[in-house]
């Protein structure tokens, strides 16, 4: 995957903002996605690369894979992030001065990002794909499911390692877990949990860390239905609660970008439906400050 240069990255926050502020239906003439077309020439992570049909996001066979590219390597922590709340915000409009402020961090609400990894699949990835997060703590790969979590190697650097690596040479105070897009119509709800707990015990076993899980994120697609995902959620924050008395947690920053109708709002859809455009991510890391802050962890 290319890799926006600065300008085109604070164009395209530019771009998408406004469209946030006009409330403009994504699922037609999308002005972020669009604006990124005209001024590359091609689309976004969210659109091409690893763009999924409606019936198989979860089809490792009809799923466009770039991880077969030759990963771009930035071992810059979080420096990058600030580009979008360094630009003027009259130029953003009224959405970027009254919605972002309410949802930012200050440097040092967001130092728990400099003792975290992220890890899951391509929803995950856009931590780093819109440089929100640094790359060097996010391992993410396309297609990745709870049931098929350890099938994946991640890059670290110019090397592709396991979970237990990662865990090793990055040594997080947090693990967010962020996957389940990629189960939902594969599996039931006791199974995906079945297959999470796999997971969870790996990040207990291999680190130290306080382990967050995500809640999956809203959809507006026909993929699946966004009560569907409710029911995973439910399930999921339930068996954490059972199953473990501490260092395990659940976080749901997917409550904040929904609709009133319970879907993805049109400001937080990446082009599909599915993925999630830049400024649902400040949302997300907003919501695991608050989290953290609340279970007394920072």
């Amino acid at each position: 995957m290319r890799k926006f240069t600065y300008t085109a990255a604070l164009l395209a926050a530019s771009l998408f903002l406004c469209s946030c502020a006009s409330d403009e239906n994504v699922n037609g003439d999308n002005s972020f996605v669009q604006g990124l077309i005209n001024y590359s020439g091609e689309s976004t992570y969210a659109n091409t690369a690893e763009a999924l049909p409606e019936q198989s996001v979860h089809d490792e066979e009809t799923t466009v894979d770039d991880e077969t590219l030759t990963p771009e390597i930035d071992d810059t922590e979080s420096a990058e992030t600030e580009s979008v709340e360094s630009a003027e915000t009259e130029e953003l409009g009224t959405f970027y001065s009254e919605q972002f402020a309410a949802y930012s961090l200050t440097e040092e609400e967001r130092s728990f990002i400099d003792r975290s990894v992220f890890v899951g699949d391509s929803i995950c990835r856009g931590f780093s794909e819109y440089k929100v997060v640094g790359r060097k703590r996010v391992f993410a790969r396309g297609s990745l499911a709870a049931r098929s979590f350890f099938d994946y190697t991640m890059y670290m650097g110019d090397d592709e390692v396991d979970f237990a690596t990662v865990l090793d040479k990055r040594d997080p105070r947090f693990v967010f877990l962020s996957m389940g897009m990629n189960d939902i119509n594969l599996t039931d709800e006791d199974t995906f949990c079945e297959n999470y707990r796999k997971v969870i015990e790996a990040a207990l076993s291999g680190s130290s860390a306080d382990v967050y899980v995500c809640a999956i994120t809203p959809i507006n697609s026909t993929f699946s239905s966004n009560y569907y995902i409710d029911c995973y959620n439910l399930k999921l924050r339930a068996f954490i609660e059972e199953n473990y008395s501490e260092r395990v947690h659940f976080v749901d920053y997917a409550k904040h970008l929904k609709d009133a109708d319970g879907n993805l709002k049109d400001c937080f859809n990446g082009g599909d439906g599915i993925h999630l455009a830049p400024y649902a991510y400040y949302v997300a890391l907003w919501e695991m400050n608050r989290t953290l802050t609340a279970d007394g962890l920072i």
